[in-house]
């Protein structure tokens, strides 16, 4: 005699099947979202490190016009001092 399911045992295995499906389509959620946090993080240190380089170039920039400003200032004062 061939054994026949239960409509009881058939509403298990269903909930037990879809329980799993569950699972599976979370654990990709969930490293989907892992994966997508450590790019974000890698993204934010890496504009960190460019935002840095950029008021490092600034300062560069302003230390180089001072100096040529203060240059010329001494060359101005050395020409009036041999004209009088």
């Amino acid at each position: 005699m061939e054994e026949y399911e239960t409509p009881e045992r058939v509403q298990e295995d269903m909930h037990e099947r879809v329980h799993e499906s569950r699972e599976r389509w979370m654990s990709h959620v969930a490293l989907s979202s892992a994966l997508i946090a450590a790019l974000a993080a890698v993204c934010a240190l890496l504009s960190s490190h460019h935002e840095s380089e950029g008021m490092l170039d600034r300062l560069l920039a302003s230390d180089q016009w001072n100096y040529d400003q203060a240059k010329g200032v001494d060359a101005r004062l050395l020409k009036s001092e041999r004209g009088r």
